[in-house]
């Protein structure tokens, strides 16, 4: 009988420590009990570990690279500048040359129509030449035939009249030859003297305008020597133009492909942290998402702010992706004075609090386990609800406790991928994210 007993009481021990393993196990798959210990999970996380250094390299040397392309990118400007500022002197000195061609072309008509005039004097004195010699041959002429007569003087002349009458007539025709002859030589000479003149003054206006040619050949020489050396100067700067844009060329194409390189890192990393999302998403409560407003997760409210809204966005001029939350941020929380408390009831599904560094960083901090949020909680509230609350400086709460709306599950922060502190909130309905604003309201 006490066999019997004994034995009755080994099998009901046996039959509660098969109902409570089940329970366990049922309580575990109701309620979202996750084991950071998965050597599969740990494998996909130390692989993205190591996909963080890999990006944070290529950060590293495309901020470097960045730099480079600023430094020749200001430099191919001020080369630009400087280039354009010497084009705009050669303009102006070819403008300056066009003008001196056409004052040398005007001095170069001015010095033909001259040179025509002093032909065309020269043309009339010789044409006024040889009527003087005929002139002169014609007087020749007459006094050899008075020679020949007898060189009849005036008072033979006068003598010879045979009448009063006659005498008159005599006496003023020998005036008017004379007369005649000494006006035909005067106005001759007149001639002579004033084409003389012109022609002298046509040689003098000739020699002048020869000196203002030469003077202006002389300073459009001087132009174009001085347009050369400019010219020479902005080939110089083509020069160096064309190798910085080279340089810059081969700095822009260096920077594509390691922006390519951390793109391909970056899927790769991505695709990791969606497979442990997928994992967690398994061990989390699903449902019509209903669960009513939530609690502001910063405490105290007071002076609270949301720095970074949920959907795109962009950083410091660069497009970043889709933010999965809201980024809450409080004054002093620095000081360590910002609590975080949990939106609702629920269940603790996922605790991180392995990240050390707690200070602004510009990069993401290589923290073995869930590197992008830092030290962190995730917490189940039923109905397929799941808050996040990432960045935090300590964690109060361990994985698989059960926490009540308000309560404090840890201090805000700066760990993880974060450039200050303040608190990361996501909210997701059945693995899908949604806006926390539509849930928690200040004050």
């Amino acid at each position: 009988m006490k066999n019997k007993f004994r034995s009755f009481v080994a099998l009901l021990m046996s039959l509660v420590f098969v109902a409570s393993l089940s329970f366990s196990f049922a309580y575990a798959k109701n309620y979202g009990e996750y084991t950071k210990d998965d050597p599969e999970i740990i494998q996909k996380e130390e692989e993205i570990a190591e996909l963080d250094k890999e990006i944070q390299a290529s950060k590293e040397q495309q901020a470097e690279l960045q730099k480079e392309i600023d430094a020749a990118s200001e430099k191919a400007s001020a080369l630009q500048k400087q280039i354009d500022l010497v084009q705009s002197e050669i303009d102006a000195y070819n403008k300056k040359i066009n003008l001196l061609n056409s004052q040398i072309n005007a001095l170069n008509n001015q010095i033909s129509n001259i040179e025509n005039n002093i032909k065309e004097t020269e043309q009339k004195m010789e044409e006024q030449q040889v009527a003087i010699e005929e002139t002169q041959k014609l007087l020749g002429q007459r006094l050899r035939a008075m020679y020949m007569t007898g060189n009849i003087s005036k008072i033979e002349i006068i003598l010879d009249a045979d009448s009063f009458e006659s005498l008159l007539t005599r006496l003023e025709l020998v005036a008017q030859i004379a007369e005649h002859d000494n006006q035909i030589v005067k106005e001759l000479e007149e001639e002579i003297k004033e084409l003389n003149q012109m022609k002298k003054e046509l040689e003098e206006k000739k020699v002048q305008l020869e000196a203002n040619k030469e003077q202006v050949k002389s300073a459009k020489s001087e132009v174009e020597e001085d347009k050369a050396v400019v010219v020479s100067k902005k080939v110089d700067l083509d020069s160096k133009k064309a190798t910085l844009t080279k340089y810059l060329s081969g700095l822009s194409a260096n920077s594509k492909e390691l922006k390519n390189h951390e793109a391909t890192l970056k899927a790769k990393q991505e695709a990791y942290e969606a497979q442990i999302d997928a994992m967690i998403n398994g061990i989390s409560s699903t449902g019509s998402g209903s669960i009513g407003s939530m609690v502001w997760p910063v405490s105290p409210t007071s002076s609270c702010w949301i720095s970074s809204p949920y959907g795109y966005r962009t950083m410091g001029g660069e497009s970043k992706s889709f933010h999965r939350g809201v980024d809450i941020c409080r004054s002093g929380a620095s000081s360590g004075t910002a609590s975080i408390v949990a939106a609702a009831s629920g269940k603790v599904i996922y605790v991180s609090a392995e990240c050390n560094h707690n200070y602004p960083k510009s990069y993401r901090y290589q923290d073995p386990h869930y590197s992008t949020y830092g030290n962190c909680v995730f917490i189940d509230h039923g109905n397929g609800v799941v808050t996040r609350y990432g960045h935090l400086s300590t964690v109060s709460v361990y994985n698989g406790q059960t926490v009540s709306a308000g309560q404090k599950i840890g201090v805000m922060g700066c760990t993880g991928y974060s450039t200050g502190f303040h608190l990361h909130f996501e909210v997701r309905i059945n693995g899908n994210t949604v806006n926390p604003m539509n849930y928690i309201k200040l004050g």
